[in-house]
């Protein structure tokens, strides 16, 4: 939709990122266990966000391996 610009990129990763747990996925909060959906959602926000960096793929394709 072409409408970054109108959200704080960075808030909007930072809550991401809070919500990643220590086996590499995402639960829909912090705190929240992981999630196959939010993980998805996460990942694919993060890399619209261009932070796909941020995502420790060792950790998670060992979560996703698991399910």
């Amino acid at each position: 939709m072409n409408k970054l610009d109108l959200i704080d990129r960075d808030k909007a990763r930072d809550y991401l990122l809070s919500c990643k747990n220590i086996d590499g996925s995402f639960g829909g909060v912090p705190g929240a266990e992981s999630h196959a959906a939010y993980t998805f959602c996460s990942i694919g926000a993060l890399k619209i966000l261009g932070n796909e960096d941020l995502i420790d793929r060792d950790k998670l394709g060992s979560w996703l391996s698991k399910r």
